[in-house]
């Protein structure tokens, strides 16, 4: 184990030669010269909430660095950081690994939806009663927005072994896409639905006692030393942040 980490340091070594803690080299080039590929693994609504805007900006700053992106769950992502096969990982909820390193981004609020066509589509709002009943659509077990879910219901009263799980999906879309259709209910994150809100495709509910709310968070293996193209997007995402604050506070 010591020896392929020694190995691993020396590849990174090698292609991180003649940069120096500025990220420029000797010969003077720019940071904005770095080229390479960065791999992030994503739970789903990190990859569409942060993810578009995130990688877009960080494109325009460095258009020689190509993202090779996996989208999972949650319990996947960080796999995936623990073992080495992605540089840094965004989840919807903290890895269950010591090892891994994690910090809060952003703020996912989830909600309930249902068609236009669905009987309480035109009161907007149940109870947990109710909702004891009603066929959902939920992600698979190790999703974080599951899991959030599950917690929030169990907290107003209403146990996972009692919802009525009509079907199980790993993907957000093909879930949007079976409430359109009227198979069912889901809790879904707002943000990644405003368009289908807006346009009457989706109606939202409200269940009483119930707001599920959770951070997503960038995770990290602290074990492994990043390499220079790691580095200035971890730098990026610091400043990302603090602009992504500013503008919330602005609102």
């Amino acid at each position: 184990d010591y020896a392929r980490r020694i190995l691993d340091l020396v590849d990174e070594a090698r292609r991180d030669v003649g940069q120096d803690e500025s990220g420029t080299s000797g010969k003077g080039s720019s940071r904005k010269g770095i080229s390479g590929t960065i791999r992030i693994a994503s739970s789903t609504v990190p990859a569409e909430l942060v993810l578009p805007e995130l990688l877009a900006e960080f494109r325009a700053l460095h258009p020689n660095v190509r993202e090779a992106v996996t989208v999972s769950d949650s319990r996947a992502a960080a796999d995936a950081v623990e073992t080495g096969e992605a540089d840094l990982g965004f989840v919807g909820e903290l890895p269950h690994s010591s090892q891994l390193r994690s910090r809060s981004i952003a703020t996912d609020k989830l909600v309930l939806v249902v068609s236009p066509q669905h009987a309480l589509a035109a009161c907007k709002k149940t109870s947990l009663r109710r909702l004891r009943k009603e066929p959902l659509i939920v992600r698979e077990p190790g999703s974080g927005s599951r899991r959030c879910v599950e917690y929030a219901l169990e907290a107003a009263g209403l146990a996972p072994d009692e919802l009525n799980i009509a079907m199980e999906v790993n993907s957000n879309d093909a879930i949007r896409a079976a409430v359109e259709g009227g198979l069912g209910a889901a809790f879904l994150s707002r943000a990644t639905i405003s368009h289908e809100i807006d346009e009457g495709r989706l109606v939202p509910l409200t269940v009483a006692g119930v707001r599920p709310q959770r951070k997503l968070y960038l995770i990290t293996d602290p074990q492994r030393i990043p390499n220079s193209i790691v580095r200035e997007f971890l730098d990026f995402l610091r400043q990302w942040e603090g602009r992504s604050s500013k503008r919330v506070r602005e609102k």
